[in-house]
């Protein structure tokens, strides 16, 4: 979960997560790789703040990343190297997902095969971004089951995150 914590006198904001450190709850900044203690006399305020769409979006590729490096793909680039039409992709299926709470795997897939297609992207035996080729492009039950968990899972990263429901 995302935090930031505010110091009550002076109004500095920073983000980050609260963990357990040598068995006190502390807030740590991930960018100057720091804790605070936190108790009920700290000058701190915490509060529970939502990832963003684009956040959420980040979450799903990495993991979308691992999961394909898991079963033997590794063409996925990490999310600061992924290609703007990548990452757009990855925010399109947040919003499918958040605005749409009860679509399923099958609809996720659907919405992302035609965003493939409406972008010239077609059918072919392997996955070729310059001749826009790639082996996903057919009906989610022709996918191979391997295939068809990345929807189920990228649906599940999105409703924990955004707090919706599974």
């Amino acid at each position: 979960m995302k935090y930031q914590i505010i110091n009550k006198e002076t109004g500095i904001v920073a983000h980050g997560m609260v963990v357990v450190q040598d068995g006190k709850l502390c807030f740590f900044d991930p960018v100057n790789r720091t804790y605070m203690e936190v108790d009920n006399q700290s000058n701190h305020e915490i509060k529970l703040t939502r990832m963003n769409r684009e956040e959420i979006a980040r979450v799903c590729h990495q993991v979308n990343k691992a999961y394909c490096e898991a079963i033997g793909d590794f063409s996925q680039p990490t999310w600061e190297d992924a290609e703007d039409w990548m990452k757009e992709s990855a925010i399109n299926g947040v919003e499918l997902h958040i605005n749409r709470p009860l679509a399923g795997a099958e609809q996720s897939h659907e919405s992302w095969m035609r965003e493939k297609v409406n972008a010239g992207w077609e059918y072919g035996t392997e996955k070729d971004a310059e001749a826009k080729t790639h082996p996903c492009i057919v009906p989610f039950s022709m996918l191979p089951v391997e295939q068809q968990a990345k929807d189920f899972i990228f649906r599940a990263i999105v409703h924990a995150l955004a707090g919706g429901k599974s």
